[in-house]
């Protein structure tokens, strides 16, 4: 007996639906927002640092995936996009955080914050490029 593709999703998480075949799916819905973006990771510590420091991007603008930036949930398949495009920036920001920094900086320490629908998170986003304490790196990608 083949199984149809079928859809997981958790419902109030509908952007992280992905395909039983693992194939993308696409959606049809166009972004009525960019995808904008803040990286960050903890870097290890130094003796005279007085907090847990951070590596910091600008904030990173890309074309949205489909219904990124609408009401409602995101089309199916949007959220994993939007994953990827963050994703491939990685590595890139790793190794700059690293050479401005001459810290170790483990890959596991990398995370993101990405805007949605609402003006409270383009103003986090704001918030965190903001340098807090003198240990802080800030870095810019492209």
């Amino acid at each position: 007996m083949a199984f149809k593709a079928r859809m997981m999703c958790v419902p109030a998480l509908m952007a992280l639906c992905l395909s039983m075949t693992g194939a993308p799916v696409q959606a049809t819905t166009p972004a009525t927002k960019p995808l904008r973006f803040v990286l960050y990771a903890g870097m290890d510590p130094a003796g005279s640092d007085t907090v847990n420091p951070t590596c910091y991007s600008n904030i990173i603008s890309r074309p949205g995936p489909a219904g990124w930036g609408g009401p409602g949930f995101l089309p199916p398949g949007s959220g994993n996009e939007a994953l990827r495009i963050v994703e491939s920036l990685r590595a890139d920001f790793l190794a700059k955080c690293r050479a401005a920094s001459q810290r170790n900086i483990p890959d596991t320490r990398f995370q993101y914050q990405w805007n949605g629908a609402t003006q409270d998170s383009e103003d986090r986003l704001e918030l965190m490029i903001k340098r807090r304490f003198r240990e802080d790196v800030h870095i810019t990608i492209n």
